[in-house]
């Protein structure tokens, strides 16, 4: 089997690994923003705290293929640099950020360390963005025979 086959751009279950975490990060910091505002109450802290656990554990399982390949050396093209660290880097932050939250949970510093991951999550997605090559897909257009575009 071609080792780019198992690479974890082609993977169809990579790219839904990837937006997870994003996702629920992001409403993790939007949850944690009106808790902190006072226009939520105490379950939004709540719902920050389990959505960044989620967030972090879907994390963890998209980041598991690209440090299979990275460690196999199974990657055909050469990998983004820095975007496989600086995502490692935005799980530990999160991994503290949790720790935080679980000895001290009105430390505001946890709202800031949320908005950082973020941050860092985009740069390591724009990094990736500039390294992949652009994707062409087969468009096919059927139409029915003998007829314009108007009717058909």
């Amino acid at each position: 089997m071609d080792s780019r086959m198992l690479s974890n751009e082609e993977h169809p279950v990579h790219p839904l690994l990837l937006s997870l975490p994003f996702g629920l990060w992001g409403f993790s910091l939007l949850a944690d923003c009106l808790y902190r505002s006072g226009r939520g109450t105490a379950s939004w802290d709540d719902i920050a705290f389990f959505t960044m656990f989620a967030g972090l554990v879907t994390a963890m399982l998209a980041a598991l293929p690209g440090l299979i390949d990275r460690i196999s050396g199974a990657l055909a093209r050469r990998p983004a640099n820095g975007r496989l660290e600086l995502n490692l880097i935005v799980i530990g932050l999160y991994v503290l950020n949790l720790c935080l939250r679980a000895v001290q949970p009105e430390q505001s510093a946890s709202v800031w360390m949320s908005f950082a991951g973020i941050t860092l999550l985009t740069v390591a997605g724009g990094l990736g963005a500039e390294q992949d090559p652009p994707r062409v897909r087969d468009i096919r257009i059927e139409t029915r025979r003998h007829a314009t575009a108007r009717s058909a």
